[in-house]
């Protein structure tokens, strides 16, 4: 669905969201105990197919705001959120049993923090970041992808854009990051066998 910030505290009954000027984003808080996104109603089948219907498109600057204790949960997604606008995020959201990308951007200053993101047996890429300058995931953890994290796409890459990605566990991921013709800044992340690979 296409959302606009006015319509997220009615999408989810008991949820808030309010400007943060030091994310320079609004943020979307889940009710007390957290809230499941559930993409069972979804057009698509969770395959690789590139024409599924994502579970929402934002474009406005927006950080999806959970805590350990109230989560945002999404589940059962064909494709997941598409990010439009800069200055978006992510922090304590769990995807499960997760089809086609559970993320997909085209704008800048992304952060993804403390998620964790399950694949099911169609999972390919997890977080599918086109224009990824000056994104940063950190402190997540991956399971089940082919390729967890891809920076960068071919046609918006610039050798000047740069990445992060600090503090990841990836369990039964092929790749971990793919960064595709740009700058990629990587420490402390646990890799089980999983490559990093740079174009």
């Amino acid at each position: 669905m296409k959302i606009k910030p006015q319509e997220l505290e009615d999408i989810v009954k008991g949820s808030s969201i309010t400007w943060s000027s030091r994310l320079n984003a609004y943020m979307w808080k889940p009710p007390k105990g957290g809230h499941t996104l559930s993409g069972k109603n979804q057009r698509g089948d969770g395959s690789q197919k590139e024409n599924q219907e994502p579970l929402l498109w934002i474009k406005v600057p927006l950080f999806l705001y959970g805590s350990k204790s109230s989560p945002w949960i999404i589940e059962d997604n064909k494709d997941g959120i598409r990010f439009y606008a800069d200055n978006w995020g992510m922090e304590h959201v769990r995807f499960k049993n997760s089809g086609e990308d559970c993320v997909t951007s085209y704008a800048t200053k992304g952060i993804i923090n403390n998620c964790i993101f399950y694949g099911d047996e169609n999972a390919d890429k997890c977080l599918q970041l086109n224009v990824a300058d000056k994104a940063l995931v950190s402190n997540c953890k991956f399971y089940n992808f082919i390729r967890a994290i891809q920076f960068g796409l071919k046609k918006y890459s610039a050798r000047n854009h740069s990445a992060t990605a600090t503090n990841n566990l990836f369990e039964n991921c092929s790749t971990a990051i793919l960064a595709v013709e740009m700058k990629l800044e990587e420490s402390g992340n646990i890799l089980n066998g999983a490559k990093i690979i740079r174009q």
